[in-house]
């Protein structure tokens, strides 16, 4: 999910970018109060209001041009202090300009717009004085207008989102005065004409959504008052031509959406006051060039959708105006440089279908919930749990690492973000109770399908009001579920949870979707570690590993949900330390020896949910460990009291059935195993 947000007033470059300036009406003197129209343009202007028909007549001038001919009294009209009609601007215009446009000599700027079908001739008329040409949103069809190639001092031309064919005429090189050029929204074909490149003075040009081949000539050097260049949306190929590094005044870049190959030039870096690079949906290839980090003035990158490939460049954290990262679906391989966190007004960061690998890392900023933050690590191969800092991230809108290879319990990091609307943790190996949110109303998507929570199969807020409670609906074989009214996706399916009914979904409230799908079967279950243990994702997995290290899942291949296993961190996790105790004192008579454990009486074993992802034999083979529990601790819940071991049994579980009293050795058990390894070498695959 994408959530795009402009900050006009954090940003400290805002206020440099260029604006666009306002074309002016007349070179002379505005008209004062009780200025007349210049009798012939006044008969022009009438001409106007009665040949023209209007989609709205309400707002049309024969409703405003009735109280005489004062121009400020005119409707869309400006004149000169002498009388003359300099600007025109009509809307909703339906059908045919009329031809009495081009009685208006003095006119500088015509404004046309709704749904214009053709141009009068007589518009030859105002090749000396019209200098703006505003025809776009009509509906003009057919080829250009060759009489808009004539009107030679034209500095502004617009016929964005028309009908247009054919292809753009090379006699718009005759148009040297030339500066804002809109010609988007067409159906334009054929190559960008070389007589295009001669306008020199031009500093917008967007030629986007047409149907333009062919590929960026080198001449483009020559257009160096360019600050912004739009031509995505089209068919262009052949490669970004590195002369474009002459137009060193681009602010604006956008070749989305088109066939573009090769890599993206070195020398880009020469356009220093770039803001925006787009260079999305195309072909490119190689790897991110290190030379785009000198583009100190960029605030958007987004090179997603291309075949790239290498490793993402830590060195992008120079880019400290940085506020939109996109590089998802690429060919990106590699750890996410953990210096991305030093990017101070990052608000969106999409990483997503690649080849990343590692862990999670640490570029979760903390803020103060003022300024929106989303992050896509979708679709990877990444590993290992969550950082800490997801829950200092006050600001995070969406969180999406779907797909990967996860582990551990989310529940607590994600129960204090105040501004979460997206999250999706789908297809991973989380594992813990369901995850509260902080508010109902401002979840728009909660996906936690396929993972291996346990629990009930409901999700409540921090306030431990219900969100979605699913209630038994008898006879039906479906799940009803309540929950807040308004728009809201929740899917829990294919996880380990517990409710009353089978079924395959559920409504959550007026417009909401509730999908439980289905839950995985007890066996599916059964085949991680277990555990009743209280306390954090972190403590429960040292413990499932024996004091060993953590117990983390790591990807193995690109196959989606990739191929997993199981095994424990090398690196033990460091021992509590003892509370401190007073010297003791001789007992004058020695201590009886402690009695031993009363042993449980066997029972069928109550299949338990995951708790973290050691994987571990298929058959529920010694739950009871001897005497201890399920919980793993006779004593209680917690480990305290019973030091680092299990009621007195080692750190392996296979120490457990050491005697071979309860457990045999086989493929499927640890049993009286001494070890894994011993198991292993009975033939046990663990």
């Amino acid at each position: 999910m994408q959530y795009h947000r402009q900050h006009p007033l954090r940003h400290p470059l805002r206020s440099q970018l260029p604006q666009q300036r306002l074309p002016r009406y007349s070179s002379g003197a505005m008209a004062s109060w009780g200025t007349r129209v210049f009798p012939p343009d006044w008969q022009a202007l009438v001409a106007l209001r009665d040949q023209t028909t209007f989609v709205n007549p309400s707002r049309s001038p024969q409703a405003f041009w009735k109280s005489g001919d004062n121009c400020e009294a005119l409707y869309g009209v400006v004149c000169d202090i002498n009388g003359f009609v300099t600007a025109l601007t009509l809307v909703g215009v339906v059908g045919p300009l009329p031809s009495a446009v081009g009685n208006l000599p003095s006119l500088s700027f015509l404004s046309i717009g709704s749904n214009v079908t053709s141009l009068p001739s007589t518009l030859i008329q105002l090749s000396s004085t019209l200098t703006a040409l505003h025809l776009g949103f009509n509906n003009i069809p057919g080829t250009f207008p060759s009489s808009v190639t004539r009107l030679l001092q034209l500095r502004t031309l617009n016929l964005a989102q028309n009908q247009l064919t054919g292809s753009i005429p090379t006699g718009l090189a005759k148009l040297s005065r030339l500066a804002f050029l809109r010609l988007d929204g067409n159906k334009f074909q054929g190559s960008i004409p070389s007589q295009l490149y001669s306008l020199t003075n031009i500093s917008y040009l967007s030629l986007r959504s047409n149907r333009l081949s062919g590929g960026i000539a080198p001449l483009i050097s020559r257009l160096q008052a360019l600050q912004l260049l739009d031509l995505r949306d089209n068919m262009l190929t052949s490669s970004i031509p590195s002369t474009l590094a002459a137009c060193s005044k681009l602010f604006w870049l956008y070749f989305t959406n088109n066939r573009l190959s090769g890599s993206i030039p070195a020398t880009m870096s020469r356009l220093t006051r770039l803001r925006y690079l787009f260079l999305d949906s195309n072909r490119l290839s190689s790897s991110l060039p290190l030379s785009l980090t000198a583009l100190s003035m960029l605030s958007y990158l987004t090179v997603s959708n291309n075949t790239l490939s290498g490793r993402i460049p830590p060195a992008l954290n120079s880019l400290s105006y940085l506020e939109y990262l996109q590089l998802d679906r690429n060919k990106f391989v590699g750890d996410i440089p953990t210096s991305l966190v030093n990017l101070p007004y990052l608000f969106h960061l999409d990483l997503s279908r690649n080849q990343l690998n590692g862990t999670v890392p640490d570029i979760f900023p903390a803020g103060n919930g003022l300024t929106p933050f989303c992050q896509d690590m979708s679709y990877n191969r990444l590993s290992g749990v969550l950082p800490c800092t997801v829950s200092t991230c006050t600001s995070l809108v969406s969180l999406d690492v779907s797909n990967n290879a996860l582990s551990g319990r989310p529940a607590e990091l994600v129960s204090k973000l105040q501004s979460l609307a997206y999250l999706n943790l789908s297809r991973n190996y989380f594992t813990g109770p369901l995850p509260r949110v902080y508010s109902a109303p401002a979840i728009s998507l909660l996906d936690l399908s396929r993972n291996y929570f346990f629990g009930p199969a409901s999700i409540v807020d921090t306030q431990g009001t219900p969100l979605i409670s699913q209630t038994s609906a008898p006879g039906t074989g479906t799940i009803q579920g309540s929950g807040p009214a308004g728009s809201v996706a929740l899917s829990v399916g294919r996880n380990c949870l517990v409710y009353e009914t089978g079924g395959t979904g559920g409504t959550t409230g007026t417009g909401s979707t509730l999908s439980l799908e289905g839950q995985r079967s007890e066996s599916d279950c059964s085949l991680f570690c277990r555990t009743g243990l209280s306390g954090s994702a972190t403590e429960a997995e040292s413990m499932q590993c024996g004091g060993s290290g953590v117990c983390v899942a790591k990807a193995v291949t690109s196959k989606s949900p990739p191929t997993v296993t199981f095994a424990c961190s090398p690196t033990p996790p460091l021992p509590r330390s003892p509370p401190p105790q007073p010297p003791p004192s001789p007992p004058p008579h020695p201590p009886p020896s402690p009695p031993p454990p009363t042993p449980i009486p066997s029972t069928s074993p109550r299949p338990l949910p995951p708790a973290n992802w050691l994987l571990l034999e298929r058959q529920q083979v010694c739950l009871q460990w001897e005497g201890v529990t399920e919980s793993r601790a006779g004593v209680g819940k917690p480990r305290a009291g019973v030091g680092e071991s299990w009621t007195g049994v080692r750190e392996s579980r296979a120490g457990v059935a050491a005697t071979g009293t309860t457990c045999t050795c086989s493929i499927n058990t640890w049993g009286s195993c001494s070890s894994r390894e011993a198991a292993v070498a009975a033939g046990r695959q663990l």
